[in-house]
């Protein structure tokens, strides 16, 4: 994914991918940016490794961890359980 754009007199581009390693499931987001501002030119590159789980491995997880009343919304603003479509698994519960 690719972006550009101007704001506040900053001009940026920027440059994201996303791919995910052999199980256990890490997702990598890989951005690298180049940013300019009143003839100043600023490179980034960041990189973010993080472990995706399933409902059934978080659920698992935080009840051995002595968590109950385990509940799992498809998102923040959610007030019914999740469902096989929901975009991110939100899990509430009490320890």
């Amino acid at each position: 994914m690719e972006r550009t754009g101007e704001k506040d007199g900053i001009r940026f581009e920027t440059v994201i991918n996303h791919s995910i390693e052999d199980l256990p499931a890490i997702f990598i987001h890989d951005e690298t940016g180049t940013f300019w501002t009143k003839g100043k030119t600023t490179e980034i590159h960041e990189v973010h490794r993080f472990r995706m789980f399933n409902y059934h491995e978080l659920a698992r997880i935080l009840s051995e961890a002595g968590f109950r009343n385990v509940v799992c919304f498809g998102g923040f603003g959610d007030r019914k359980a999740a469902t096989k479509n929901a975009k991110r698994l939100i899990f509430v519960c009490a320890k």
